[in-house]
């Protein structure tokens, strides 16, 4: 009973205290048990009290084999298991190149339409008849789990990142129980080594790992400690590590060092042995190396943030997760979402932080699962009403809250509702992005439908939803432009000078994404091309019909870029040294809200006055540089 009671609990989102709490939510169970309610399964599985997993839906699997991989599906996912498929094959061919190993059996991929959905499964717990948790182990290593989080490249990302860190582990560790036992004894590694080699083999150099080590080195400019490091993140600390030493030492290094370390058992005498350097005279130098790419005219010039701006609390360990700040039409208040283990709320408050509420509670703690990192997504409709895209009993659900509260018999009614309403956003596996035209009348959202992330307009007085885009890319952040007769967003698409995009195959979906505008007056080719560069530009902001706010990552640093739709040209107005993750800007109040990534961590800002510079520095960092020098066209020699 007290399971029940708690359960209940936790579903209706009410804080109970002292006995009357208990009896309120002992009728509540009661009413419940005896009305029913949504079909929800749940798990067999002998998990600890607070991490039981309930399904709502029914997952009927299916899956294709291949010569290495056995890849699991259902309903929703044939498109993208078919794609997977493809790009495990030839993607695991690039990874044993790097590593130098290859795998003696199969890999199972299970691919989940969703994050939502993969936090229904029961798959991967513990055995209740493993010994000691090694049988379960030894599963977990060749058995990956990758939920579909609406973009193509980050599954493609995914799905690089997990191969490569089962195709490790399969290499320390052994492929058998007997092998796994002896290795578990044997070997320890730390958990930066097999985490940081798969981060760099899915990424490289990438912009967040560039971010973590300026960040770090910023904090401690001195001295030989490496701890703080590696305690901050230690996938992000690897992949500055693994990066390192292909720099330094060449691609050839990163195999010799696994090699050596899985036949030394011992990750210290693998390094120094194979670069011949002891090892702390190695991470003297990794630290050196970054220190010294970070102290260039271009990094000395940036801005700290503006402590007495941070709306959020230090957020010391990292465990909250900031996302989806927008700015009210009159830009006086922001809203926002803070995540913390699955567990999320939605906020409103003034600029200054004061008259702060929470909206809406929703979701359950789950600190050994990954995290729906991209919901709720919020949207304002007029300067009264905030609409809320969220995963509700398993399927996506939209609803439109007071801004200054629900009241407390409204929050009763949704806490004890029975059944669930019908949304317009129920045949959609998820919805990421959502904006109101200006006069509120029409709405414009990104949606996941068979594996595909397409833009959807639906206008006041409808229920069908009509579909701007229909292809592969990833078209996402869709917003109104003040007019209310054009639509901007991002995407990883191409346009050719006619207009015409390349064909849509997953080859051709590419880590490259640029602004486009959707003109809504029925002409025959509607999409253009805006801000196009060879970094990411994202997360459009129109501040009138001629300009848009977006971030762009041309610097190496994420940070906002202002772009003239009359003169074609674009220039920074931010340059903190920290990525922006999220960002909202009121032309109105000029106020800015942003989350910036600081030392791995998310932060919340609001600028209540931001005046768009017309003049800003921003220089390129060491990395963009080198990157940019490589992608250059080697010379032609001349003819003799």
């Amino acid at each position: 009973m007290k399971f029940l009671l708690q359960g209940c609990r936790a579903a209706a989102g009410i804080l109970h205290t002292g006995p009357r709490g208990w009896a309120g939510a002992l009728i509540l169970a009661t009413g419940l048990a005896l009305l029913g309610g949504p079909a929800a399964r749940a798990q067999s599985a002998q998990e600890p009290f607070g991490r039981v997993r309930i399904q709502y839906k029914k997952l009927n699997w299916q899956f294709y084999s291949t010569q290495n991989f056995n890849v699991y599906y259902y309903a929703g996912g044939e498109l993208s298991a078919r794609r997977a498929t493809e790009y495990a094959e030839q993607e695991l061919q690039r990874i044993t190149a790097l590593v130098g190993y290859y795998p003696y059996s199969k890999t199972t991929l299970m691919l989940y339409n969703s994050v939502g959905d993969l936090r229904q499964s029961n798959i991967g717990l513990p055995s209740p008849t493993a010994v000691n948790g090694e049988e379960t182990q030894l599963a977990r290593m060749s058995k990956v789990e990758i939920a579909f989080t609406g973009r193509q490249t980050d599954f493609k990302r995914e799905m690089s990142y997990q191969i490569t860190q089962v195709l490790l582990n399969d290499m320390m560790y052994g492929g058998s129980l007997r092998e796994v036992l002896q290795s578990n004894y044997l070997l320890q590694l730390p958990d930066w080594f097999i985490g940081g080699a798969s981060a760099y083999a899915a990424e490289g150099w990438s912009v967040e790992v560039d971010a973590y080590m300026r960040d770090m080195v910023r904090q401690y400019p001195t001295g030989n400690r490496t701890a703080p490091f590696f305690l901050r993140s230690p996938r992000l600390a690897g992949q500055s590590i693994w990066n390192y030493v292909a720099e330094r030492y060449g691609y050839g290094a990163v195999q010799n060092i696994l090699n050596l370390t899985r036949i030394t058992r011992d990750v210290e005498v693998g390094i120094s042995s194979s670069l011949n350097v002891p090892f702390k005279v190695f991470l003297r130098n990794w630290l050196a190396y970054y220190r010294e790419l970070n102290t260039q005219p271009a990094i000395a010039a940036l801005t700290p943030l503006n402590e007495a701006s941070r709306l959020s609390s230090r957020n010391r360990r990292g465990l909250d997760l900031y996302s989806q700040p927008v700015l009210s039409p009159d830009g006086q208040r922001v809203a926002y979402a803070v995540n913390d283990q699955g567990r999320f709320r939605v906020v409103v408050a003034n600029l200054d932080g004061s008259h702060r509420h929470v909206l809406l509670h929703n979701g359950y703690k789950t600190p050994d699962q990954q995290l729906e990192t991209r919901l709720p997504a919020l949207a304002w409709r007029g300067n009264g009403q905030v609409a809320v895209a969220e995963i509700s009993q398993g399927r996506m659900a939209l609803r439109l809250h007071d801004a200054t509260g629900d009241g407390i018999a409204a929050r009763l009614r949704g806490a004890i509702r029975i059944s669930r309403p019908a949304s317009i956003f129920d045949s959609y596996e998820q919805v990421l992005d959502l904006n109101y035209s200006p006069d509120g009348k029409a709405l414009v959202f990104s949606a996941i439908k068979n594996g595909q992330n397409d833009i959807y307009l639906l206008k006041a007085g409808s229920r069908q939803p009509e579909k701007l885009t229909d292809d592969l890319f990833d078209d996402q952040q869709a917003v109104f432009m003040p007019g209310g007769q054009a639509v901007v967003f991002s995407s990883n698409r191409y346009l050719d000078s006619t207009g015409r995009a390349r064909p849509a195959s997953f080859p051709n979906v590419v880590n490259n994404y640029d602004l486009f505008i959707y003109h809504l007056d029925g002409r025959a080719r509607p999409v253009e091309t805006l801000a196009s560069t060879i970094s990411n530009e994202s997360r459009p902001r129109p501040i009138s019909d001629d300009e848009i706010l977006y971030l762009g990552e041309e610097s190496g640093i994420r940070s906002v870029y202002r772009y003239s739709l009359s003169t074609k040209q674009r220039r920074p107005v931010t340059n903190f040294p920290s990525n922006i993750q999220d960002f909202d800007y009121s032309a109105k109040s000029t106020a800015l809200a942003l989350v910036p990534q600081v030392q791995a961590r998310d932060l919340l800002y609001v600028y209540p006055k931001y005046p768009l510079p017309t003049e800003i520095f921003l220089g390129k960092t060491a990395r963009q540089q080198i990157l940019e020098a490589r992608s250059q066209p080697a010379p032609v020699k001349p003819t003799a």
